[in-house]
């Protein structure tokens, strides 16, 4: 019982959206119209019309007036009772409802007047049974369409967003390459501390758990500094590339400065007089 209360508060969102009211009421109203029209029901082909157009026209407006009647539900009355987003109970009341209030209209405009009352009764039976039965198809149909619609959005949206955050944690991160084009090490941006020239080898300084840690590339300097377009990473001598978010303190000396490390006090990065400029706009001197 509790499973079933909660399945029928579960939200439906299936008709929430106004392209959505009006893709199931357009095609309602065209399939109904080439439904009556081709496979002429419910013995419909034994009515009494004065010429074929007459016929056809009766026909249609099975799908006419069923897509006016939806027009209606769905745009005045749902408003009117404070339908504007559904739970699967109240969809489910709604389109009993609607079924009703579709088979009213059928009973009025094509149904006999001039009856018994149980008679009558009977005919507004036999023309909820007929719209119920023309009804189902179309309105199912444009349910599966609009969910699967729906799943192939979250889909994409899923995946745009899977995207975005891969494109995120990429920007965050700093990958280095060997001479062979083989990636040696991955950090994250604000964990690299300096780029030292080693003869053949760079070492690359940063951290880990708080520790600086020193790893050695078989590549050269300038390679590195062509592949890795960090913001703050910065040229500052022929051997030295730094790290300018963790510079803790600048001396000047006779040619150009000496830049300590946050996390590296002991040891100081020379900056040439061949970087001095650029290190100076960048350090916004």
């Amino acid at each position: 019982m509790a499973y079933l209360n909660n399945f029928l508060l579960k939200p439906f969102p299936l008709l929430d959206e106004t392209k959505d009211k009006w893709r199931l009421i357009i095609f309602m109203g065209l399939f109904v119209v080439v439904f009556m029209n081709l496979f002429v029901p419910f013995d419909a082909d034994e009515w009494p019309y004065a010429n074929k157009v007459i016929g056809f026209l009766a026909l249609s407006g099975y799908g006419i007036f069923g897509a006016i009647v939806l027009l209606f539900s769905q745009f005045v009355l749902r408003p009117l009772l404070g339908l504007r987003t559904f739970t699967y109970g109240s969809f489910l009341l709604f389109v009993i409802s609607e079924i009703f209030l579709l088979s009213m209209v059928m009973y009025f405009i094509y149904g006999e007047k001039m009856q018994s009352y149980e008679q009558m009764v009977g005919e507004f039976f036999l023309a909820a049974k007929y719209t119920s039965l023309v009804s189902i198809i179309p309105y199912t149909s444009v349910l599966l369409f609009t969910s699967a619609k729906k799943e192939q959005e979250k889909l994409k949206s899923y995946t745009l967003q899977h995207q975005q955050r891969q494109q995120e944690v990429k920007e965050h991160l700093l990958s280095f390459r060997d001479e062979n084009e083989k990636i040696m090490l991955t950090i994250k941006r604000d964990h690299l501390l300096f780029l030292k020239s080693e003869d053949n080898y760079t070492a690359v300084y940063y951290l880990t758990q708080g520790k600086m840690k020193k790893k050695l590339i078989r590549t050269n300097l300038k390679k590195l500094e062509s592949e890795n377009h960090h913001a703050h990473l910065l040229r500052t001598h022929r051997s030295y590339m730094v790290n300018i978010q963790n510079v803790e303190t600048i001396n000047r000396t006779q040619k150009g400065y000496n830049v300590a490390l946050r996390q590296l006090q002991e040891m100081t990065i020379p900056v040439s007089s061949g970087y001095k400029k650029s290190f100076e706009e960048r350090m916004k001197f």
